[in-house]
Formats: C-alpha cells, sequence, structure tokens
C-alpha cells in the first residue's frame, strides 16, 4: 500500500509540475518591418526560451543594411497558444508580444517611424501550457 501511495505521488508531482512549465513547441514567426525603407523580413524562431540573436536569424535580409538590422516595429507572424517573446537589445526589454499583443513599435514613437539597430538585439520565446 505504501509503495501505491509513493507511485501516485510521483505521478501526481510529475503531471502538476510539467502543467505549469514552458513547453517547447513549432517555432514561432517573427517578421521584422522597417516602415522607412519599406524592408520586411521573417524568421522562424525556437519557442525554447533560449535567447536568440536577431542579427544571426535576420543578417542578408531585407531589413539588414550595412550590416546592422534595422527595424521600427516587430510581429508575430504564427501566434501558437499562450506564446511569450521578449526582445531586448542593450540589455533592455524593448519588446513583449504575446498572443493577445502581436505587434510592437520598437522605436517607442507612434507618431514617428524611427527604425531601431536590432543588431545585438534578442529574442526569447516560450509557450506556456
Amino acid at each position: 500500500m505504501k509503495a501505491t501511495n509513493a507511485v501516485y505521488l510521483a505521478l501526481a508531482a510529475t503531471v502538476s509540475a510539467s502543467t505549469f512549465q514552458a513547453r517547447d513547441t513549432e517555432p514561432v514567426t517573427l517578421a521584422l518591418s522597417n516602415d522607412l525603407t519599406r524592408s520586411y523580413a521573417t524568421a522562424r524562431i525556437a519557442t525554447d526560451g533560449l535567447a536568440h540573436s536577431i542579427g544571426v536569424f535576420f543578417a542578408g535580409s531585407p531589413v539588414s543594411q550595412d550590416g546592422k538590422i534595422l527595424a521600427s516595429s516587430a510581429q508575430l507572424a504564427t501566434v501558437p497558444n499562450g506564446i511569450h517573446c521578449e526582445i531586448t537589445n542593450g540589455g533592455a526589454t524593448i519588446a513583449t508580444l504575446t498572443e493577445q499583443s502581436t505587434y510592437a513599435d520598437l522605436d517607442g514613437n507612434p507618431d514617428k517611424s524611427i527604425p531601431v539597430d536590432l543588431s545585438g538585439a534578442r529574442v526569447a520565446c516560450t509557450a506556456e501550457i
């Protein structure tokens, strides 16, 4: 009887813990736009919670100019359930994209299109259960 209770407790703990953890699902498609030049590019980003270099994903794309990644906005082009992405630049979070909020104005000025250098920026995405 004690062994059976121990098995049930172990199973319950495993199910309970996995219910609240982030899950690695299909990649999300992140789109960057430079509204000044009308450039647009997309990249598939893993939903593993790790910070990935935007410079690596968008190098050589239409938003890449003179070795820099320049964008004024970011948007999720695919939106898995429970998605949460954060874009950081210089150690500061400049955008949070979720299932409910799929668009971010990166320059912080909705009245102007000011491209931001994202060459050193990172994006981390997770999909919550």
